[in-house]
């Protein structure tokens, strides 16, 4: 459920250069939860490179096969390619001829969705999407127990979130987050090794440099 206008900024957020990720069904209604009049994704066709009027339940999971593989299930769109690329299709004799994952280039971005429930048990070599988000990718070195998130302040100072999920205290690389601890307001070290408390977060502003 999204207004045009809310659909209207992620096309243009992909035209001036980010990547959209969008599940089933985004794009089917309006923000009052009615049936667009015009073919899906609505708003979103040009971005997406791609319309469909036809979906179906899934009643037993459908094994994929493009770049992806994987298995489709629950929800399936009956996808029409209008300048995107299919990244899996069904591998079924009628569901075949339609696309289940696709991805397109908008302006100097992309535009990738999943027309349908992604199953990948177990993952096979291939199902690596890390090509979705080539500038965030995890970075080497980090406890298993460590999540890393990134955004900015309300002064535009960009913020990196250190998770400690696990029940032990976790040690990470200095250099790999050089700023200003927000809370403490101290410099982290530019070498050596920071600790991070079980269950809790290290949030750090800005780098070193600027500071």
């Amino acid at each position: 459920m999204a207004s045009d206008a809310q659909l209207q900024r992620s096309a243009d957020y992909v035209a001036a250069g980010g990547h959209v990720l969008a599940t089933f069904k985004t794009g089917f209604t309006d923000e009052a939860g009615r049936v667009r009049a015009e073919r899906a994704p609505g708003p979103l066709r040009q971005a997406a490179g791609f319309s469909y009027q036809e979906f179906s339940t899934i009643k037993q999971p459908l094994p994929l096969k493009g770049t992806l593989g994987g298995t489709g299930s629950h929800w399936g769109e009956m996808i029409d390619l209008e300048g995107a690329d299919a990244l899996a299709s069904y591998d079924h004799p009628f569901f075949g001829q339609w696309a289940a994952v696709t991805t397109n280039k908008h302006g100097e971005g992309q535009f990738t969705y999943m027309g349908t429930g992604l199953i990948c048990r177990p993952c096979p070599a291939r199902w690596n999407v890390s090509w979705m988000a080539p500038g965030v990718a995890r970075p080497q070195g980090l406890p298993t127990t460590i999540r890393v998130r990134k955004s900015f302040g309300t002064d535009g100072v960009p913020l990196t979130f250190v998770f400690n999920y696990g029940g032990e205290p976790a040690t990470i690389p200095a250099d790999l987050f050089p700023g200003r601890n927000i809370v403490t307001n101290a410099i982290l070290p530019a070498d050596g090794t920071i600790s991070v408390a079980p269950r809790d977060v290290l949030i750090v502003a800005g780098s070193a440099q600027s500071r």
